[in-house]
């Protein structure tokens, strides 16, 4: 997320609870850039995180992360 920009809609999320899901958790700096975009933007609302899947070999390095989200899909059509 470091070279990401995002833009939050606040008054949509008035009295809103906030679900964000994301595919693996693999060293939680996701979840950290957003739980920091949030209290930047002064949102307070309660949250969940929700992931399919969660990482938890410390003897695989964090940089497969990386390697994960950037190994096969390409397009739209290598998912189709």
């Amino acid at each position: 997320m470091n070279d990401e920009r995002y833009f939050i809609d606040k008054t949509a999320l008035d009295n809103k609870y906030l679900i964000l899901i994301d595919d693996i958790r693999i060293t939680g700096m996701h979840e950290k850039n957003l739980v920091d975009l949030l209290t930047k933007s002064t949102i307070r609302n309660s949250r969940i995180f929700l992931y399919y899947a969660e990482l938890v070999n410390d003897n695989i390095p964090s940089s497969f992360e990386h390697e994960l989200n950037t190994c096969y899909v390409k397009s739209l059509s290598n998912i189709l």
